[in-house]
């Protein structure tokens, strides 16, 4: 049980770390069973449905790459009017992360790309 304890602690930290990069409200791992594994939040933000409908739209773009044999889907990017949503894949599991519309998506990026080289060892 406490190994779980230090691995659950470990992810979340892994989190902190992307919701420290300036314009960053929200990130999560997602299983694709819909399930919420860990996640990380601005507190002044709560959408239960967000995670559902992140992990929704991944899926769909999986089908577009798979329908036109495409490969595997590693990064999807949403462009909204005032916010964006970046997901990526970590092998079975989905890293999302949400911003506010004036993040730097490449910063944002590289922070993605350090924690998922972590969270793989981690999960």
């Amino acid at each position: 049980m406490q190994k779980e304890d230090d691995n659950n602690i470990a992810k979340i930290k892994v989190l902190n770390k992307i919701l420290n990069v300036p314009g960053v409200t929200r990130v999560a791992i997602i299983n694709r069973n819909d399930s919420i594994i860990n996640y990380s939040t601005s507190p002044e933000i709560d959408n239960e449905n967000l995670w559902q409908l992140i992990n929704d739209s991944f899926r769909s773009s999986e089908i577009i790459g798979a329908e036109l044999f495409w490969g595997y889907l590693n990064q999807c990017l949403l462009e909204f009017e005032t916010n964006k949503v970046l997901m990526a894949t970590i092998g079975d599991k989905i890293l999302a992360v949400v911003t506010e519309g004036n993040a730097v998506i490449g910063n944002v990026r590289y922070s993605m790309n350090k924690a998922i080289e972590t969270l793989i060892r981690l999960l």
